[in-house]
């Protein structure tokens, strides 16, 4: 048999949204699901005593098809 694979390459974009807490990054990120991005991966925690820690996701969005 043969297969046909077909597919479409698209230019992205990629962002990281910051919250000094979960409720402040859920905010933003569903402020930036409402635009139509899609988060990529789970959600990052960078901690650096003493101070406090950040929450870190990342975002991307189609912007434009550019063919096969």
């Amino acid at each position: 048999p043969i297969f046909y694979l077909t597919y479409r390459r698209v230019a992205m974009e990629y962002i990281m949204l910051s919250g000094k807490s979960v409720p402040e990054l859920v905010e933003k990120v569903n402020q930036y699901l409402m635009e139509g991005w899609v988060t990529q991966g789970g959600v990052a925690v960078c901690s650096h005593p003493p101070a406090e820690n950040t929450f870190l996701q990342a975002m991307v969005k189609d912007v434009q098809d550019i063919g096969t």
